[in-house]
């Protein structure tokens, strides 16, 4: 009854250590995708103040040549 106990307690540490273990891989994963999201909303961003940019500089220069 004892080693069956014991063994059952072993089963239930290893349970957590891996559950813990997936956790932190998880957590680690999800920041890791969250700043690449970040990363990429910021990039189409700045991209489209530079097209705005753009756009209203041709728009300047073409009514100066007009």
């Amino acid at each position: 009854m004892q080693s069956k106990l014991n063994s059952l307690k072993l089963y239930a540490q290893s349970y957590r250590q891996i559950h813990e273990q997936l956790s932190r891989q998880l957590d680690s994963q999800l920041d890791g995708l969250i700043a690449e999201e970040l990363d990429i909303q910021l990039e189409e961003k700045l991209d489209r103040q530079l097209y705005g940019q753009l756009n209203r500089q041709l728009d300047d220069q073409f009514l100066e040549f007009n």
